[in-house]
Formats: C-alpha cells, structure tokens, sequence
C-alpha cells in the first residue's frame, strides 16, 4: 500500500467546484491529518462511511460533517473502484470483502470519515464485517444519501451537460 501525499489529503475543500482562494472551505482545518501516516499498518480506520447514489450530494453531506467533526480525518471515492470492476464481484460474494479494503485502503480507510457512491452496495456487509475488521474495532457508522428523483436527475443532466430543454 502506497502512502498519501500531503497534497493527496481530503480537506473541507475536496469535492468543491471551482474553488477560489477566499472560498470558506479554506478556514475549516482539519485536524488530525497526520494521524492518518500512522496508518501504515494497513488496518482500516473508519468510524463513518457515506454512501449513495451518485450526485445525490454525497460529497455536500460528507463536507458538512467534516465541518461539524474538525478532529476526523477524511478521505473520499476510492479511484481505483471506476478502473476495476471487482465490486460487482464483492457484491456477488464472488471475491472477498478484503479485496476492496486492500483496493481503497488510501482513498477511504486509512481515514475516520469517507464517502464513496461506489461502495452502497457493499455498506450493510461491510458494516457487518467492520468491528472484526477495524483497527478501533467499533461499529461502522453509515449514512445513505437520498435525493429528489427529479433533482438527482436533473444534477445528472447538467454534470453531464446535456440540455434539459423540453419542447412541446
């Protein structure tokens, strides 16, 4: 396992779109970001996990307890979960649940807080598993985040950038 970069670090800022130097997110620190190197051991440190649909404001959700829990350390969307279909196969119980833990460990479990859209259909058996699996050994704490349906689809349009226009 590789370790984070100082610059690799989620911060308040992650996920902002263009972000400007004076934007609030810049104020909120994060304490703690150093404890996050001692996590070499490869033991996953979650506390909480945010799943979801994609652009249902998973990542809104996720900056907004950053901001109310300052001292948890944050990592969000495990990259290498969009280049390797193996969650279908975790789901499926066709490969083990570790696979995904050893595949996302620096993007979303060396940290107390994440999020990943990709992993809701893994959040039960993973919340089931985490007390055997964890470092601290606690419960994995989750939140599902779920959206108007015309409003996730209308963020899904624009994200995409198509035109929402209707004519009759």
């Amino acid at each position: 396992r590789r370790s984070r970069s100082g610059s690799d670090i989620a911060t308040a800022c992650s996920g902002v779109w263009n972000v400007v130097p004076d934007h609030p997110c810049h104020a909120m620190e994060r304490a703690g970001a150093g404890e996050a190197d001692q996590a070499s051991d490869g033991m996953p440190r979650t506390l909480v996990l945010g799943v979801g649909l994609m652009k249902a404001g998973t990542t809104a959700i996720w900056q907004a307890l950053g901001a109310a829990a300052a001292n948890y350390t944050m990592g969000l969307d495990c990259s290498a979960l969009a280049e390797a279909p193996i969650i279908n196969r975790v789901a499926k119980r066709e490969a083990p649940l570790e696979l995904i833990i050893d595949l996302c460990f620096n993007d979303l479990f060396r940290w107390e807080m994440s999020k990943d859209p990709m992993m809701t259909p893994l959040a039960r058996r993973l919340a089931s598993a985490w007390p055997a699996l964890s470092k601290h050994g606690q419960r994995l704490q989750l939140y599902f985040v779920v959206r108007n349906p015309f409003a996730f689809t209308r963020s899904l349009l624009d994200h995409m950038r198509l035109d929402t226009t209707i004519l009759s």
